[in-house]
């Protein structure tokens, strides 16, 4: 029972925040709902620290190795949410040139892409049933093997 209140807190504490994440997501062409759910994911939408030699900071978990040009945002709220849309949108793009995807599709690539890049590359299997809308196997080597399945449930709670 205590995990379940703990999520419903993520999505209150990230529903307080509502204005930086339509802010950030309509400066970027996302979904908010599913920014929300990304920081939710994340981090419980809390501002942590990185953990256990991790490289993830603050409320979007920024991949610091990744994305060192982030180091000086990535506890500033606003400012992390407005670079991790930006993170959304490249991908969604990238795969949209890559792959011919879009729409529903598009945006499960680019949650995919958001956690685990592996340059870019999707398996023929995975293509052919996101494409039928079954996004279980875009999961495969990310955090917890449901990343984009759990990120996409999440966006349900938010209605922004």
């Amino acid at each position: 029972m205590q995990a379940t209140n703990k999520g419903f807190d993520a999505v209150e504490r990230a529903e307080k925040d509502a204005a930086i994440i339509k802010a950030a997501a309509s400066n970027n062409g996302v979904d908010p709902n599913v920014l929300a759910a990304i920081g939710v994911r994340e981090s419980g939408w809390r501002n942590v620290p990185e953990l256990r030699g991790g490289q993830g900071a603050g409320i979007f978990q920024i991949d610091l190795g990744e994305h060192r040009d982030a180091a000086g945002i990535a506890y500033n709220p606003p400012l992390a949410a407005n670079y991790a849309a930006g993170l959304l949108a490249s991908n969604y793009a990238y795969f949209g040139n890559r792959y011919g995807v879009s729409g529903a599709v598009g945006w499960a690539y680019a949650i995919r892409g958001y956690n685990f890049w592996n340059s870019g590359r999707v398996p023929p299997e995975a293509r052919v049933l996101a494409g039928l809308g079954v996004y279980g196997l875009l999961d495969y080597r990310t955090k917890g093997q449901n990343y984009v399945t759990n990120v996409l449930g999440l966006a349900n709670c938010f209605n922004f």
